[in-house]
């Protein structure tokens, strides 16, 4: 089972944060850190921070997130901003690095993961990214909509173990079939 590491999880965010164009709000850095995790983890067997994930309406993201983001704070790596957001009552909470990065910190296949990601999703906005994750198998598979499965853990293994898993139009079409033959 993958281990936190902080010094990895602080750079990893950095790293996007100095990455991605414009503003990054919490919802959009949480659904990067994600896929730059569970996509590593798929083509290299490890997670690049070794953070948790669990499931909740929203999507995967990291366990304590908040605990994580608030020691990245105090720690002096990022600093909070709260954003009017055009049309929307609630402002976007945005995270503005204060440091840079630590290049070496990463090995040659953890950085082509984090430009992979930013290249794919980093001008994607927050509610983009819920979409996508929610297209996500190992969320998917976890949370199954069931709002009593939040905060349970999503195992890296389930990148690709679930790879072929059938999706929402393939299992009701079968559960037709088995209906339609009295097959249960």
């Amino acid at each position: 089972m993958p281990t936190l590491s902080y010094e990895k999880f602080a750079n990893t965010v950095l790293y996007l944060l100095r990455s991605c164009p414009g503003d990054t709000g919490k919802v959009k850095l949480v659904k990067l850190l994600y896929f730059a995790d569970f996509g590593h983890y798929e083509r290299h067997a490890s997670p690049i921070t070794g953070v948790d994930y669990v499931a909740l309406p929203m999507g995967p993201v990291p366990d304590n997130f908040e605990e994580l983001f608030g020691r990245l704070e105090r720690d002096g790596f990022i600093r909070r901003e709260s954003l009017p957001i055009p049309g929307v009552a609630r402002p976007m909470e945005a995270f503005v690095p204060v440091g840079s990065y630590d290049e070496d910190s990463f090995t040659a296949d953890e950085l082509d993961s984090l430009t992979r990601v930013v290249d794919a999703h980093g001008r994607k906005p927050g509610n983009a990214l819920v979409k996508l994750s929610h297209e996500e198998q190992p969320w998917r598979f976890v949370h199954a909509g069931d709002e009593a499965r939040n905060g349970k853990r999503i195992p890296y293994l389930l990148k690709t173990w679930v790879r072929d898993f059938p999706n929402v139009h393939e299992l009701a079409q079968a559960q037709q079939y088995i209906d339609a033959h009295a097959l249960a």
